[in-house]
């Protein structure tokens, strides 16, 4: 049994889920800045290298949702809290 269907089965009420919480912090402030956790400052390449990490286990598990529980459950999948940069 997976994690996911572990959650489908406690949370059966759940109706919106969510993959990754802030991703915008996750890469620039933690792996740009190295402000917060895990404090790595690497500016040029380590937010692009983390957000594109990030994206890809996002489609993955919204994939993955979609696929096996989306029918059954009749919830919705996102990220939250995607930071859009305007120029």
């Amino acid at each position: 049994m997976n994690l996911a269907e572990i959650y489908t089965c406690i949370f059966r009420q759940v109706k919106m889920w969510a993959t990754i919480n802030e991703p915008f912090v996750v890469s620039w402030v933690g792996y740009g800045l190295g402000i917060l956790a895990p404090g790595v400052e690497k500016p040029e390449v380590g937010a692009y290298e983390v957000a594109h990490n990030l994206i890809k286990a996002h489609a993955k598990a919204w994939h993955t949702y979609d696929k096996e529980f989306r029918s059954k459950q009749k919830g919705e999948h996102g990220a939250a809290d995607w930071v859009e940069v305007v120029r």
